[in-house]
């Protein structure tokens, strides 16, 4: 329960953090711009860009899953539900007396 507590919480930081994120890289991009190029200038935003982009492809990631498993559970009930008609089709049970 707590681990589960643990994750809405982080799922719903990481979009802020996307936000929160944003100005500081296109401050740091208008930076390098400026600079010319330098390496001084272009190394806090390579940085802010990789943790921006870890933190986009998390987002990318999650909703994709909101669509996998539901197709996962799906294909998995459906498994089981052939195994359980081939087991019982596979049984050879006398008919019932009297019903």
């Amino acid at each position: 329960m707590l681990l589960w507590l643990v994750l809405i919480l982080l799922q719903g930081l990481a979009p802020a953090a996307i936000v929160a994120l944003t100005r500081p890289l296109v401050d740091s991009l208008a930076a390098v711009v400026g600079a010319g190029g330098a390496w001084e200038a272009i190394r806090p935003a390579v940085l802010l860009a990789i943790l921006m982009g870890g933190l986009l492809l998390t987002q990318l990631l999650e909703a994709a899953s909101s669509w996998i498993r539901p197709a996962q559970a799906e294909y998995v009930r459906d498994y089981i539900s052939g195994l359980i008609h081939r087991q019982s089709t596979a049984l050879d049970l006398p008919p019932i007396a009297g019903g």
